[in-house]
């Protein structure tokens, strides 16, 4: 009964970080974390949550860090624990900052090793390599190699990636395969971008991936849609917007159900 009632608590502390409610959401997990100190999702939650309400990146660093030592093979801990100390770079010495750049790279590369199909990890891999110099492991070529990569996991994806590094998305919108789809891709391009640089820095907010989702679809994409809905399904498998997302895939798709592997 104990283990149920702090799942419930988990899990509302969950949704209200989902629907914006930031201040409730940290109070709630910060709570559960003193009362369940060695629990690794409770501290990756909190570490979130840190990150959103207030911008305490030290703070959020210490949780995660904590988190990623009690489970070290869940890969949003290490995720979250780059993003935090990325948000660090900024206000770093010079000297501090090549090291931090590192660090944040070595968690990065561990989040996409643990979830070799993870796009949030891919993606934030993509982000580092736009920012960061050659010297650090970043650049136009890191980039095109993150951008492959992505592409191996969501074509659609991958022609995004490409897109940003080229401030082109004249190849997506190529890819188009007919006038409406076009026209329909030509209104959702910059959405799509939008959305996929706010679950860049929220890569836990399931209800950002399925916006994600919904841009997609809009365009034109099901197979990248569908895979954007998969993903928020498994960030928050109770999302209603993820559930009807891929409903509407399938129903586009037909009776035949082919691309639901």
């Amino acid at each position: 009964m104990i283990a149920l009632l702090a799942a419930l608590s988990l899990y509302g502390a969950v949704s209200a970080y989902h629907e914006g409610r930031l201040g409730e959401a940290h109070a709630a997990l910060a709570a559960l974390a003193e009362r369940q100190p060695r629990n690794p999702n409770v501290l990756i939650w909190l570490g979130a949550a840190q990150l959103e309400n207030g911008g305490d990146a030290q703070g959020a660093e210490r949780t995660l860090r904590q988190a990623s030592k009690l489970a070290p093979r869940l890969w949003r801990a290490h995720l979250l624990l780059g993003v935090a100390l990325a948000k660090q770079i900024d206000d770093a010495s010079i000297f501090r900052k090549l090291s931090i750049a590192s660090e944040v790279k070595k968690e990065f590369d561990r989040a996409a090793e643990l979830s070799p199909g993870s796009l949030p990890a891919r993606e934030a891999l993509l982000e580092y390599a736009l920012h960061a110099p050659a010297i650090a492991g970043g650049g136009t070529d890191a980039a095109r190699r993150e951008a492959a990569k992505i592409a191996e996991i969501d074509a659609f994806a991958g022609a995004l990636a490409n897109a940003r590094i080229a401030g082109d998305f004249s190849t997506v919108r190529r890819q188009a395969s007919s006038g409406e789809q076009l026209a329909a891709l030509a209104r959702a391009s910059r959405s799509i971008d939008d959305f996929r640089r706010a679950a860049q820095a929220r890569p836990l907010d399931a209800r950002l991936r399925a916006e994600v989702g919904e841009a997609e679809l809009a365009a034109g994409n099901a197979t990248a849609a569908l895979a954007s809905f998969r993903a928020a399904a498994a960030i928050d498998p109770a999302l209603a917007a993820a559930a009807r997302g891929m409903a509407r895939v399938y129903a586009a798709q037909g009776s035949g159900g082919g691309s639901r592997r």
